[in-house]
């Protein structure tokens, strides 16, 4: 909980309600009866649904990760990426998602490819294992699945004071 709630309390948050929300972001990512572990006592999966908690206790609309899954088993990425995906339905968040892993992109909304800077293709992914294998031919990209992509799950809108595109 302590690691949740370090960001509010670095902010100066009243601690009481710095804790009180470090506990429901727990809660959100079903660690709460982890609350008092410390990092080495939490498996790679748990610790990974602690920095979303992390990320959650500031209440954003918007949650980036850069590689959120990287160095977890597949079974443990799965469950992250099922917290992901619940707390969108449930919260409304958007999560943008950068990774090397097809499996992670092919389970989100829209996977955007990217090489060096520039957005090669953006699509819908018909699920999990969908193809993520593209060649080059002479007129067009396609993917390998080893260039950096982005992952959103969301809508994103016109935020407060910006201008419409």
């Amino acid at each position: 909980v302590e690691n949740v709630e370090l960001p509010l309390l670095v902010r100066g948050d009243d601690p009481k309600e710095s804790r009180r929300r470090a506990i429901a972001a727990l809660e959100a990512v079903g660690l709460h009866e982890e609350a008092n572990k410390k990092p080495a006592e939490l498996s790679g999966g748990q610790q990974q649904r602690v920095s979303i908690a992390r990320a959650l206790v500031n209440e954003p609309d918007i949650v980036f990760g850069d590689e959120p899954t990287g160095n977890l088993d597949s079974e443990t990425t799965h469950e992250v990426l099922d917290v992901m995906k619940r707390l969108h339905k449930e919260k409304g968040l958007t999560f943008i998602i950068v990774t090397h892993d097809s499996t992670v992109g092919n389970s989100t909304e829209r996977v955007i490819l990217m090489r060096n800077g520039q957005i090669l293709k953006s699509y819908k992914p018909a699920g999990m294992g969908a193809p993520w294998r593209w060649i080059r031919d002479s007129s067009r990209w396609t993917s390998s699945g080893s260039g950096y992509s982005a992952s959103c799950s969301g809508k994103v809108g016109r935020a407060a004071g910006s201008a419409s595109a």
